[in-house]
């Protein structure tokens, strides 16, 4: 049988699992919601009994419960990104933290406001405390742009740190990759609701949305803390519970609810995560599947 999107973001999606295990509950838990309202749509399309626009009526009252799902699954996800602190930050924290202090800082700081900034750079790229002093302040008080500022810690984790930088960079790969994939994970649920509500357009569609998921408060506290909300699975279980119960764990395979073949996934090697490495475009690349899109 053919791999439907769904289940090949839902293959994707556990590749990430463990270096981003809220954001692969996330982007699983959307993948059910996508399954489950393309399931109720073609039930009630198969219901002879009734009209085209009782069908639409009936699919769209099904459809309430999982757009609330939906809206948790989308808040959790959206916590996770504002939230996010990437591994190499905290590799350029911890490499440059012996070189930090206040008053230096200060000092250093105010001396480099009197040079040019290619002169700058230059004694950045030589000098961790005065690259410390830099990255420890904004741009409007340094004049350097987070670009450059990239360059130059960059240029010092490679020099000096260059095994751990390549650890660092591997995991936020591996990391960025599932921010990819649970956000197309919301886009085809949120396509699915859309397709499946029959709306005239995305403007009815939102209003309908914003009317009918409005969970608890708390259970948004919930699940953006990676929590159980009340009848919902923990967000990081092992082995996974997820809401339609299709992949007991981590080791078997993903099962689509409109599809009985398995889906195996098989982890990558370092060395070829090392070869799929996103590129400097990647976090630019466009979700799979939105409302006004065809989504498989």
């Amino acid at each position: 049988m053919p791999v439907t999107l769904i289940d090949e973001l839902r293959g994707r999606a556990r590749n990430g699992a463990r270096a981003a295990s809220m954001v692969t509950a996330h982007a699983l838990r959307a993948l059910n919601v996508a399954d489950a309202t393309n399931a109720e749509k073609a039930k009630h399309a198969a219901n002879q009994h009734l009209s085209d626009t009782g069908r639409v009526a009936k699919t769209r009252e099904a459809a309430v419960q999982l757009a609330v799902r939906f809206a948790l699954s989308k808040a959790g996800f959206a916590h996770e990104r504002a939230t996010r602190k990437s591994e190499r930050d905290a590799l350029v924290k911890t490499a440059l933290s012996p070189f930090v202090s206040d008053a230096l800082a200060s000092e250093i700081r105010s001396a480099l406001k009197t040079l040019p900034h290619g002169e700058v750079c230059v004694l950045a790229a030589k000098d961790p405390r005065v690259l410390a002093a830099i990255a420890a302040a904004p741009q409007i008080v340094t004049g350097i742009a987070p670009e450059v500022l990239t360059q130059l810690t960059d240029s010092y984790l490679v020099t000096n740190h260059a095994a751990d930088f390549e650890r660092a960079q591997e995991k936020d790969a591996i990391v960025d990759e599932a921010f990819v994939v649970a956000e197309s994970a919301i886009r085809v649920a949120e396509f699915a609701l859309y397709q499946a509500g029959g709306f005239p357009h995305t403007k009815a569609f939102e209003d309908w949305l914003h009317e009918v998921a409005k969970p608890n408060p708390k259970h948004l506290e919930a699940e953006a803390a990676g929590a159980a909300a009340p009848g919902i699975p923990p967000a990081c279980p092992e082995p996974w519970p997820n809401d339609s119960a299709a992949a007991p764990s981590w080791d078997a395979p993903a099962r689509s609810a409109s599809r009985s073949t398995p889906i195996w996934v098989k982890a990558r090697s370092p060395r070829q995560r090392r070869r799929a490495r996103p590129g400097p475009m990647a976090g630019r690349r466009r979700p799979i599947g939105h409302p006004g899109s065809a989504a498989g």
